[in-house]
């Protein structure tokens, strides 16, 4: 016995957004890109209506009805996308919405203020000066070294007391190791050659630091206080 199954997907009814589909009408926005790292003009792409999925404060799977909208930088022509629902405003990151890509991180929450500070002047700087961003890295280093309670004036000195003492783990321990050595290198000597490898470097580790010594921890302090568990 053959039996056919006939499985139809809930169509899903388009919002009324006004505001919107009045930007849409526009043909380029000033919009923040987050690869020339400053605001650029950007080309309306694509809009297109589907269903933004989210879960309820109960943890069930709900479907709401969204509006996702497509521009285009005219100095890099990379992409940007934005979602626009009910539970996404309109002003939030554009009057298209909310921004889904590029992702941003969250990169502050959860921060100590110093650390947040440090951390936030030195990506100010990433594409500005590799050497500014090199030493500021670096500060960025002694500063959780400060906050992670290390009185130790030498910073090297620091990270090792801080290895020793079991908190920060061997990966942790190198790769701040690495910040700081670099940032030795931007300081001391004016004849070394820095490029994006450097500065891409430094951006990942700083944000494995303060992913796993921060945010990580405050994610999970949240989620266990949430779900009692």
């Amino acid at each position: 016995i053959q039996v056919q199954l006939h499985v139809t997907m809930p169509r899903v009814k388009s919002p009324q957004i006004t505001s919107v589909g009045a930007a849409m009408s526009e043909t380029s926005s000033l919009l923040y890109c987050y690869r020339c790292e400053e605001n650029t003009n950007h080309q309306f792409v694509f809009s297109h209506d589907f269903a933004f999925r989210y879960l309820d404060a109960e943890g069930f799977v709900m479907w709401e009805p969204a509006v996702y909208s497509g521009l285009s930088c005219t100095t890099c022509t990379d992409l940007a996308i934005y979602i626009h629902s009910s539970l996404h405003v309109v002003g939030a990151d554009s009057k298209y919405g909310e921004l889904v890509y590029p992702k941003n991180r969250e990169i502050y929450e959860g921060l100590p203020r110093r650390v947040a500070q440090a951390y936030k002047e030195a990506l100010k700087v990433k594409r500005v000066s590799k050497i500014a961003f090199s030493l500021m890295g670096r500060r960025v280093v002694e500063e959780i070294a400060k906050d992670q309670g290390c009185s130790v004036s030498n910073l090297a000195e620091a990270l090792n007391q801080l290895a020793l003492t079991g908190k920060l783990s061997p990966w942790l321990s190198e790769a701040a190791d690495v910040v700081r050595k670099i940032g030795n290198a931007a300081a001391h000597d004016g004849f070394a050659e820095f490029n994006e490898h450097h500065v891409d470097l430094i951006d990942e580790l700083l944000y494995e630091l303060v992913d796993n010594l921060y945010r990580g921890p405050s994610f999970l302090h949240t989620y266990r206080n949430m779900l009692e568990i």
